[in-house]
């Protein structure tokens, strides 16, 4: 479903990203890892459009994602940074979104109500963004994501600051949008979220993808037994330990 080939950027003369190549596949839930400063959220950015890549391809579905509107507005994003707008109600900010997705008003109005029930927003509906929790705008945010249902959707850690309810949500409206055929790009520093989703992992070091498989090809490359601390794995990965699979 979607093709990153050999993303290249740069600030200034600090290579960010040298070469990143990843795919993940329809209905698939894919954790991007790395160390703080490994270009996480900058990979997510230019894929998505946000900022301008320096090289490299993007597709979606085989369709070149620079160069085609309608696969461009295919990606989904929920970047790190809330976006909701704190002076619309909760149905005002998913309505925008929809209508960006040019979504027409009957279909608006039906997943805001899937979304809603999702997400556990029905009774704030009315409530104005800005008078939210951080969790309750955390789960606005993921919604306003996927109000369009893209066929890509990035989520550049979405449980952060989020309370244990939220996050619950959080997860379980992921699973449900992957199984509904999304490829999901998933970056996240809480390693149990991992397994929670049953995602595959990528581990992002140096400007590259450097491990890239399930957590058991990449515990049995590192020789850790089956059922290893996900913690001890990680660190084996960031440290270079186990960057030998990548498929």
């Amino acid at each position: 479903m979607l093709t990153l080939h050999n993303i290249r950027k740069s600030f200034g003369d600090h290579d960010v990203l040298r070469g990143v190549d990843l795919d993940i596949a329809a209905g698939e839930i894919c954790a991007l890892l790395g160390p703080n400063g490994a270009g996480k959220t900058t990979l997510v950015s230019v894929a998505t459009g946000l900022s301008p890549l320096d090289g490299g391809t993007i597709t979606v579905a085989g369709v070149d994602a620079l160069r085609d509107r309608a696969a461009r507005a295919s990606i989904g994003v929920a970047p790190q940074t809330l976006g909701v707008y704190p002076t619309l109600t909760v149905k005002q900010n998913l309505d925008f979104f929809g209508r960006l997705a040019a979504q027409p008003r009957r279909k608006r109005r039906t997943r805001i109500d899937e979304l809603a029930d999702r997400l556990d927003l029905a009774d704030l509906l009315t409530t104005r963004a800005g008078l939210l929790s951080g969790g309750q705008q955390r789960r606005v945010h993921t919604a306003m994501a996927m109000m369009g249902q893209p066929a890509v959707l990035f989520l550049d850690e979405p449980t952060v600051g989020a309370d244990v309810d939220s996050r619950t949500q959080i997860l379980d409206a992921v699973r449900d949008v992957a199984e509904d055929g999304c490829a999901i790009c998933y970056t996240t520093h809480y390693l149990p979220e991992i397994a929670e989703l049953g995602a595959t992992v990528a581990v992002l070091s140096g400007g590259r993808i450097r491990a890239r498989g399930t957590i058991d090809e990449l515990r049995a490359d590192a020789h850790l037994a089956p059922d290893a601390d996900l913690d001890e794995l990680y660190r084996m990965l960031i440290k270079g330990e186990a960057l030998d699979h990548v498929s």
